[in-house]
């Protein structure tokens, strides 16, 4: 499965039909926490995932990637090297459980296109760790 094809947070509680305020009230949180982890403020964690994959007919492990590739684009857009790599990390801990497997490496070369552009930005290098010290 490519990211493209990931079901978020948004779209699936909109599919279902909910508000924001409607689906926090069926997994016990408030419309804000929603909000933010839907604009990838807030990271969603496995456990509340399972949640919302409960009343929203979406998978649970995408959302969890869905969020944490939104969390990085958005690290990217801020200029906020911390924030790309902890929800790269969040990215590949996910992946690396085995629970989604990607077509390719589509989901680690996002990764690595993520630190690139970042890289590019701030005009700096970025190593890798790797047997051959890869540096962007």
């Amino acid at each position: 499965m490519k990211a493209s094809e990931l079901t978020d947070l948004r779209t699936a509680r909109k599919r279902a039909g909910l508000s924001q305020s409607q689906l926090g009230k069926l997994v016990g949180m408030d419309q804000n926490k929603i909000s933010n982890m839907e604009n990838a403020v807030r990271p969603i964690s496995k456990r509340v995932s399972q949640k919302f994959a409960q009343h929203l007919d979406a998978d649970s492990t995408e959302l969890v990637i869905a969020n944490r590739l939104a969390a990085m684009e958005k690290g990217a857009q801020d200029e906020d090297p911390c924030a790309v790599l902890t929800a790269a990390k969040g990215v590949v801990e996910i992946v690396g459980d085995g629970h989604l497997t990607p077509e390719g490496d589509d989901f680690l070369d996002g990764i690595v296109d993520a630190a690139s552009k970042f890289a590019e930005k701030s005009g700096g290098a970025i190593l890798l760790g790797t047997d051959k010290g890869l540096e962007l």
